[in-house]
């Protein structure tokens, strides 16, 4: 029962990080394309 809230937090704060990632992946992308088009 002591780790439930645990592995919970956990999992929260992995979800916000890859929330964070992505975001980075869409501007990389986003850059990426603008260079190719110039």
């Amino acid at each position: 029962m002591r780790e439930e809230p645990e592995q919970f937090v956990m999992n929260h704060d992995i979800g916000e990080d890859s929330k964070y990632c992505c975001l980075l992946k869409l501007l990389f992308w986003f850059f990426a394309c603008i260079l190719f088009r110039l």
